[in-house]
């Protein structure tokens, strides 16, 4: 079996080695946009941070492009977004806080309310939740998904089933699983450096649908929100991705289907400091390269999880087997 991952992180070291691990660099006549997007030391105030600033042009003269875009990717501490309260009888989701027994304090313009039929809920316990209250409500037909902290759960039934629960004694709160409790509090708040094609005037949202969803419908759905539906996967978690305008995402939440939506983060590749710690384990100090080893013309792969080298893949004089060792 493949180690994709090691598989690609060697390939992308070998292969960004060759055109990025050149000594001289072309100095080019500016920073393209998607250099950097984030305000930096260096960027004149009011100046838009898009351009570059005299200290980039600077250290172009002597830095790969590559090192530079990496020193400005900012490091997000997104935590602030998700308040946490010690009080038991709160539920802490969403970046809310709040008393599922009283009206929630749940933005205005996204509304929710149960219905004939199957509804997705919430409901909160009176404390630490026993085997067999939740077997009670299953006996109900009522489906658990995801626990929400203070002693709650997102759950599925139909609205006799929910009513019937709300009058347990162990039962504290029933609420519908308001579409604000399905948008994540960091949407927008993202500092996008570019590493992917993404609108900047806009969002590309990870939309995670109920497992027992839909896709075909809601996929639909999404069709007349979306700018663009960019990809889906439908085997072990039912997602979506989507380029959306600002706002839309509050639609989307609506969908009754839809069980979060997120912001995609960016992959972003730090090949120049990766290139550092895999050929020497020390910072500034390329071994390999300086050997005059780029990784031309040379194909590498690692292999795991059981390999039989008397297979007939390579018995190619060409091909040669490095090394093959046992582990645990």
């Amino acid at each position: 079996m493949f180690n994709i991952a090691t598989i690609l992180s060697i390939w992308l070291i070998l292969s960004t080695g060759i055109l990025s691990g050149q000594k001289n660099i072309e100095r080019p006549q500016s920073l393209k946009k998607k250099t950097t997007l984030v305000e930096h030391k260096g960027t004149e105030k009011g100046k838009n941070a898009l351009e570059p600033c005299k200290s980039c042009e600077d250290r172009l003269q002597k830095e790969p492009l590559e090192k530079i875009r990496e020193d400005f990717i900012p490091r997000q501490d997104l935590s602030k977004y998700y308040p946490t309260s010690k009080d038991p009888n709160t539920i802490c989701y969403a970046g809310y806080v709040f008393d599922p027994s009283t009206p929630p304090p749940f933005e205005k313009g996204l509304t929710t309310r149960f219905h004939k039929g199957k509804n997705y809920a919430v409901i909160q316990f009176t404390g630490p939740i026993l085997k067999e209250w939740k077997n009670r409500l299953k006996k109900l037909n009522i489906k658990f998904y995801n626990y929400l902290p203070h002693y709650a759960f997102i759950v599925k039934g139909d609205e006799s089933s929910l009513s019937k629960a709300s009058e347990f004694d162990f039962i504290r709160a029933v609420i519908p699983y308001h579409p604000a409790l399905k948008l994540s509090p960091t949407i927008g708040k993202h500092v996008i450096v570019g590493a992917d094609d993404r609108p900047y005037d806009g969002y590309r949202l990870v939309i995670e649908l109920f497992d027992d969803a839909d896709p075909r419908l809601v996929r639909s759905e999404l069709k007349s929100l979306v700018r663009k539906i960019v990809d889906s996967t439908l085997v072990y978690h039912k997602r979506f991705i989507v380029d959306v305008d600002k706002g839309t995402e509050k639609k989307i939440a609506q969908i009754e289907e839809v069980k979060w939506i997120e912001e995609q983060g960016e992959y972003i590749l730090y090949n120049y400091r990766h290139r550092q710690v895999t050929q020497s384990g020390a910072a500034r100090d390329t071994i390999l390269y300086s050997h005059g080893i780029h990784g031309n013309n040379q194909i590498l792969a690692i292999m795991d999880s059981g390999i039989r080298t008397t297979h007939d893949l390579f018995s190619c004089p060409a091909d040669k087997i490095i090394s093959n060792q046992a582990y645990g």
